[in-house]
């Protein structure tokens, strides 16, 4: 049961990974970073496998409510409180914590990740 669990897990976190290697590609640019916020994020070592599995840095919103923090972010911004959402989100948010992957895991998952990728993601992602 706990290989049932633990999969489940990584199979979220290689789903985020595909999601934001698809935006970058899109984009032309690279995340280092994903943001993340709601229930999930109290659970810390899960945030530490997100990390691991996407090999990127993983920053937890110190609010409950992520969306309305991000609706008053641009809200501010809109009424010309802050020059640009960048300044705004600096100067609101605070008290973030990070989980930063760790390279000995993060290289594991890659493997498992290009196996994902290739068996359960080559029809739905780009």
């Amino acid at each position: 049961a706990e290989e049932v669990v633990k999969a489940s897990f990584e199979s979220i976190c290689f789903i985020v990974r595909a999601i934001a290697e698809d935006f970058e590609q899109l984009l032309g640019t690279k995340f280092d970073e994903l943001c993340v916020g709601g229930g999930p994020v109290r659970n810390q070592p899960f945030m530490q496998m997100l990390a691991d599995a996407t090999d990127r840095v993983v920053r937890v919103s110190a609010y409950e409510d992520t969306s309305l923090v991000g609706c008053g972010i641009c809200g501010a911004t809109g009424a010309g409180w802050f020059p640009n959402l960048s300044k705004a989100s600096s100067d609101i948010i605070q008290g973030d914590r990070t989980h930063h992957p760790d390279p000995e895991r993060a290289e594991a998952y890659r493997g498992v990740y290009a196996n994902y990728r290739d068996i359960f993601a080559k029809d739905i992602l780009l």
